[in-house]
């Protein structure tokens, strides 16, 4: 089982690495910024966290599976590439700036490779 919700172990890592797949897919639909927050936030709600919207992606940063990790990065870089607009971005990137290891992973990932 996944470490991104150690409160419910509801899926398993291949479930998670899925669904954030989806959640990179969908970012290229014409409204799909909207429906890939509105997603993040229902799973927020899954797990009962209140304190970042960004949550449930970050607790995937933390997994122990490479491809959970991978996912997870490539949707927090496209969430920040794909916004709607720069004030959207920026508060992304400003509840990202709160986490040291999350900010240093997302510079050298998006550094090395810009997987939108």
């Amino acid at each position: 089982m996944h470490s991104c919700n150690p409160s419910t172990k509801l899926f398993s890592e291949s479930e998670i690495s899925e669904a954030l797949d989806l959640l990179h897919s969908s970012l290229d639909k014409p409204d799909g910024f909207e429906q890939v927050v509105d997603c993040v936030a229902a799973w927020q709600d899954l797990i009962d966290s209140s304190d970042s919207a960004l949550r449930p992606l970050l607790e995937c940063l933390d997994d122990d599976e490479p491809a959970v990790i991978l996912g997870a990065l490539r949707v927090v870089n496209a969430l920040i590439h794909k916004a709607p607009d720069e004030a959207r971005a920026f508060r992304i990137k400003n509840e990202l700036s709160g986490i040291s290891t999350l900010k240093y992973q997302v510079t050298i990932f998006h550094r090395k490779k810009k997987i939108c």
